[in-house]
């Protein structure tokens, strides 16, 4: 009895020590939000700093909560400046005032040749930034960028290790080569695809009269791509690294065995094959083989064969920053790995970049960009479309796997496509690029305040080097015994091809540069002097003559089947005066001028330089007095912009201004001997000269509810001019020369871009919201169609890439209705049940070649694409996902896509078994047959497809560690992380991939990725 007593005892003092401990140790704060006017914060985060603890603002702007003795209360809310506050020990209430967060008007955007506050901006202009990129793992950086910023249209055409994206801006507006200008750090570059999108800050799109800052080759608008820099601060070091598998999306599947062996058999029957004609016979297949293959104890699928659907792919990052006021740094390496689908395939990537930033004297600073890139690309002796070719040919029926028992790949009388990645050689790309660009700023404030100099003198070296070893291998038939009856080497000759190519290139500018503030007036300018050049040299070198492919040297080769090549090359030449000023009236009226004076030397000397200037305004109206005063208080920024420039593109072959000659030894014989003939190159132009493109776009900006509501909207104009294009159509063909290009040709090319945003938190949940769209349509309006052409065949008055073909009016459902219809006949040819009927187009009475007719004005570039990301934060965890997707545009199916059992051996792809028969008349496609069939193989509606399609492009999972937890360990931050990429697609197209180019059973199909990954920082 005493022992209980006393246990309760200590019990109740235990009990009564904890609550005063914890009391003493707890605080409870409660307080008022407003802010600057004295109005409460609706919904404001309050959370005890380094902790969980947190809740939210009432309708009163009150909160109140318990935190620790000492702690820090942190005050957050979307559009404010987030403020942190000590509690001492002897507060009980704390009421805060929030201040508007104009950081985002205070932005600073990477604009041509310097950067602006984004207030400031007049231009429509989008920017992504880093953190966006790297959601969306990939091995090209292109395929990061579909979706993400309005105004770019992208297109993935295949999935091979490497491959990128084609991206255009604002869409078509010429008739010649569509790529926008890529700009990295200021320096004009060839390609941003193989930079490590950890290496990236930001990448801002010019698409429309401020691109005009660049010239002759800016029509189709710039990517600016800006690389990190380092900060002051001690050294932070971060890892980054993801490791993941690779599956084939949707892809064209052919025909399993079975359904070869049937569909076969009904093709046969429908030529009029008798399976009891002794001399027909050997073309069925019987039914017990047909049993078998069913079962699943007969026949190969080539494809699954061949592919390795589970491929892997890693990625790791370490990068360094740090500095002080004196010298900051960015240092960055990396390494990415994809396999392929198939054997000895892959493609590997090294990336090194520092950037470099000293301060030398109080007005001089200096900086220093060094990158260094090498890529290798494994690929296989024979091109992914031939191997995709042999899986077509390769007969599924012939054969019980690939290999015999002993080992022996089977011969399916085409190149084995499952040995093939083995033994049939291979193919080695390598790229080595550096680039090195030392640049200053002199300040000149002893001259007069905002007066500077800046400079970049830019060194690239770029190297490619391939090596191509082709072998044939042997293939076997054996009996049934294991007897070798046949070997057979298939493939072309043992030879061995090399190629080399490297370009030097120097970019050097200078510029006078001021910026002043004198009251409400902001104003700069900028007046610059550019030069850019590049040489480069070619070989290339083929031998077959070897007597073993024991050694893949030129040199161990014989003397004979050698060809050999090389030429030194000039790239690039090219002289530029840059002008831009820049007023701004209180914020409120904008108003920018560029011009660009720029001659190459791809044109002659009396039209070598060319003239593009841009005028920019804008209005915001948000900081007029009438508005502030019309009670549209929500309304935080509205902005009207409005912009014309004259820009230029000169995409097109050099010195079309003169005559050239080429060597041909296969010239005549004179005495025994043959010589040397010379021909002719292409017809001299000599006043060849830019393209121009008057460029219109007017634009709206809003910003609403303290940034939780953002619109950015534009509507453009262009009309493309004086278009490089050739008379061919017209001139007739015993001309006997290459015509040159000439400035004659105009197109016109419209539409709209729309960025929508929201953002917004509630207690722990933070949430962002962002659809991106772009809409872009084109049309020809000036070219060299003959009068004589039919209707169908004129390019005039409508757009780049429109689809031409025969009207499909569905199938003939008997023979009968074939014979009635036109004579019974189409194209000359006798019509049958299950066969495409046709549409008489031309009212004459008959089907013929005159029927065709405009099909679609899409082609395959979208001429809408849109994006949508979603973004959660809940305490430590954060999820990410991003759908983008793509309409108004079409894919045709061709050759092996449309033809079943091409030279009565090859398969088919599963879809075509979907044939018109008396049993399925709601068939998709035409009635089976062996080889081509000439009325249902032609280009008709039944084999154009609307592909319009929705990906779920990425989504990831993270999570990050406390900090608490990771200071005694020195990490400032952890990171873990799973994602996905491509991982679901909706689209009408059921039979392959949507962006599938050629969707013909012979591309590399796209890929679905799922990572795991970790970021670290020290």
């Amino acid at each position: 009895m005493k022992w209980n007593m006393l246990r309760r005892t200590i019990m109740t003092a235990s009990i009564i020590c904890c609550t005063i401990l914890l009391h003493a140790q707890n605080i409870g704060i409660s307080g008022i939000v407003t802010d600057a006017g004295g109005e409460p914060v609706v919904g404001a985060n309050v959370s005890e700093k380094g902790t969980a603890n947190g809740t939210g603002t009432d309708a009163n702007g009150a909160y109140r909560l318990n935190v620790k003795e000492n702690g820090t209360l942190v005050f957050s809310y979307i559009g404010y400046v987030t403020r942190e506050i000590k509690v001492t020990g002897d507060e009980t209430a704390i009421d805060v005032i929030m201040q508007e967060d104009t950081e985002a008007l205070d932005e600073v955007v990477v604009v041509g040749y310097g950067t602006q506050k984004k207030v400031n901006l007049a231009g429509a202009i989008s920017t992504v930034s880093a953190e966006k990129l790297t959601q969306t793992p990939s091995a090209n950086l292109t395929n990061a960028v579909a979706g993400r910023l309005s105004g770019v249209l992208a297109t993935n055409s295949n999935g091979e290790p490497g491959s990128g994206s084609t991206l255009q801006i604002r869409g078509l507006s010429t008739l010649k080569n569509n790529s926008p200008l890529i700009v990295i750090d200021g320096i004009i570059s060839g390609d941003f695809s193989q930079i490590d999108p950890n290496e990236i800050q930001s990448i801002t799109v010019l698409k429309d009269a401020s691109s005009a800052i660049y010239g002759a080759r800016a029509a189709n608008g710039v990517f600016l791509v800006t690389t990190k820099r380092g900060n002051v601060g001690k050294p932070k070091i971060s890892y980054n690294g993801m490791v993941g598998i690779q599956q084939p999306t949707q892809y064209t599947k052919l025909m399993t065995p079975y359904e070869y062996a049937v569909n076969k058999n009904k093709a046969y029957l429908n030529m009029g094959y008798d399976p009891n004609n002794p001399a027909q016979a050997p073309n069925f297949y019987s039914d017990d083989l047909i049993a078998r293959m069913k079962a699943g104890t007969w026949g190969v699928n080539w494809q699954e064969e061949s592919f390795q659907d589970n491929a892997p792919e890693t990625q790791h990052n370490l990068s360094v920053n740090g500095g002080t006021d004196a010298i900051r740094y960015f240092l960055s390496t990396g390494y990415f790995n994809q396999k392929g689908m198939f054997e000895n395939m892959d493609f590997n990537r090294y990336n090194l970049r520092a950037n470099v930033d000293a301060k030398i004297t109080r007005h001089l600073d200096i900086g220093l960009n060094v990158e260094g890139r090498q890529t290798n690309n494994n690929l296989l002796g024979t091109n992914i479309g031939e191997l995709f070719f042999d899986m077509v040919a390769a007969d599924p029926a012939r054969y019980q796997a690939p290999y015999y028992p002993d080992g022996k790949p089977v011969d399916p009388q085409v190149r084995n496509p499952v040995e093939n990645p083995k033994s049939g050689g291979y193919e080695r790309q390598r790229t080595n690029y550096f680039q090195g660009v030392l640049s200053f700023e002199q300040r000149l404030p002893f001259v007069t305040p905002g007066l500077s100099v800046k400079g970049n003198a830019a060194f690239n070296y770029n190297y490619y080097f391939s090596k191509r070893f082709v072998k044939p291998f042997t293939m076997y038939v054996e009996d049934e015994n294991g007897n070798v009856t046949s070997a057979i080497q298939r493939g072309t000759a043992l030879a061995l091809t090399e190629n080399f190519e490297n370009t030097r290139g120097t970019v050097y500018n200078i510029s006078l540069n001021y910026a002043r503030v004198f009251g409400s007036h902001d104003v700069s300018a900028m007046l610059l002097y550019e030069q850019a050049e590049s040489t480069g040299d070619r070989m290339n070198g083929t031998k077959q003559d070897y007597a073993t492919d024991v050694k893949d040297e030129l040199s161990a080769s014989g003397t004979a089947n050698q060809s050999f090549s090389g030429s030194s090359v000039l790239n690039e030449a090219r002289r530029s005066l840059v002008g831009r000023a820049n007023y701004a009236f209180n914020s409120r009226y904008l108003l920018e001028f560029s011009f660009r004076y720029d001659g190459s030397y791809r044109f002659p000397k009396e039209t070598r330089f060319g003239f593009f200037p841009s005028v920019l305004l804008a209005w915001r109206i948000s900081e007029e007095s009438f508005f502030k005063k019309s009670g549209l208080d929500f309304v935080d920024n509205l902005k009207l912009r409005i912009s014309k420039g004259l820009i230029g593109n000169d995409r097109v072959d050099a010195f079309q201004f003169m005559d050239s000659y080429s060597f041909n030894a296969a010239g005549p014989v004179f005495g025994g001997a043959q010589e040397m003939l010379i021909n002719y190159g292409v017809y001299p132009n000599p006043v060849i000269t830019w393209e121009k493109q008057d460029n219109n776009n007017v634009g709206i900006d809003l910003s609403m509810w303290k940034g939780l509501l953002s619109i950015e909207a534009d509507a453009f104009y262009r009309k493309t001019r004086d278009i490089l294009w050739s008379r061919d159509r017209s001139v007739p063909g015993t001309f006997g020369r290459s015509l040159p290009n000439e400035n004659y040709a105009q197109m016109q090319s419209q539409g709209f871009d729309l960025t929508v945003g929201h953002q917004n938190r509630i207690n722990d949940w933070q949430y962002s919201l962002q659809l991106t769209g772009t809409y872009a349509t084109n049309k020809v309006t000036q070219v060299d169609d003959p009068s004589s052409r039919l209707d169908y065949e004129k390019q005039l008055n409508r757009p780049v890439g429109f689809r031409v073909g025969y009207e499909s009016l569905g199938f003939f459902q008997s023979n009968e209705e074939a014979a009635a219809w036109y004579g019974g006949q189409q194209f000359g040819q006798n019509s049958i049940a299950g066969d495409i009927k046709y549409a008489d187009v031309d009212g004459d009475g008959e089907i013929t070649n005159r029927d065709q007719k405009v099909l679609s004005n899409n082609g395959y570039a979208p001429k809408l694409m849109f994006g949508l990301s979603f973004g959660l934060k809940w305490k430590n965890f954060d999820f990410d996902i991003f759908a983008q997707g793509a309409a108004m545009r079409t894919v045709l199916i061709n050759t092996m896509g449309r033809t079943m059992y091409i030279w009565a051996l090859c398969n088919s792809p599963s879809y075509l078994a979907d044939s018109w028969s008396s049993d399925n008349r709601d068939a998709k496609y035409p009635v089976a047959w062996i080889d081509s069939r000439s009325i249902n193989d032609r280009t008709s509606s039944v084999w154009l497809k609307d592909a319009a399609y929705v990906r779920l492009k990425s989504a990831s999972l993270g999570y990050t560690v406390r900090q608490e937890k990771l200071q005694a360990i020195g990490i400032e931050r952890l990171r873990v992380y799973v994602s996905g990429f491509n991982l679901l697609t909706l689209s009408q197209v059921k039979e392959f991939d949507p962006e599938a180019e050629d969707p013909s059973a012979r591309y590399y199909p796209q890929q679905r990725n799922f990572n795991l990954g970790v970021n670290i920082s020290f």
